[in-house]
C-alpha cells in the first residue's frame, strides 16, 4: 500500500470516528477539513504525472475544491445539500478512485479492464 492510500485511510477513518461521535464542531473541523482539502485528490492524484512534488500538491489540493464544489453543486440541485450529506458524497468519491486505481493496476499490460 502506498503512502499516499495509506493517509488517505487515516484521514477517513478519523473523519468518520469524530462525525459519528458528535465531536466539538472546533475540534471536528480540525479533522475533517484536511480530509476535505486533500482526500479526493489524493485518491485521484494516480491519474497525473507531474515534473515536481509541488504541482502534484497543488493539483492534489485544486482537485479536492473541485470535486466539492461539483458535488455540492448536484447536492443542491437535488434539494438535499446541508454539510453532514456532502461528506458520504465525498468519500464515495474517494473511494471510486482508490477501486479505479486498484482495478487497473492489477490488471495485465496490454489489456483494457
Amino acid at each position: 500500500m502506498k503512502l499516499r492510500h495509506g493517509l488517505l485511510v487515516a484521514l477517513v477513518a478519523l473523519a468518520v470516528v469524530t462525525v459519528a461521535t458528535d465531536t466539538p464542531s472546533a475540534l471536528r473541523a480540525l479533522i475533517v477539513l484536511p480530509l476535505l482539502l486533500c482526500g479526493p485528490g489524493l485518491a485521484w492524484s494516480w491519474t497525473f504525472r507531474t515534473e515536481s512534488d509541488q504541482m502534484e500538491w497543488v493539483l492534489l489540493v485544486a482537485l479536492s475544491v473541485a470535486v466539492e464544489i461539483l458535488a455540492g453543486l448536484v447536492l443542491m440541485g437535488l434539494n438535499r445539500w446541508t454539510p453532514d450529506s456532502l461528506l458520504p458524497v465525498v468519500a464515495l468519491i474517494m473511494a471510486a478512485g482508490l477501486i479505479t486505481e486498484l482495478t487497473l493496476s492489477r490488471a495485465p499490460r496490454g489489456s483494457t479492464p
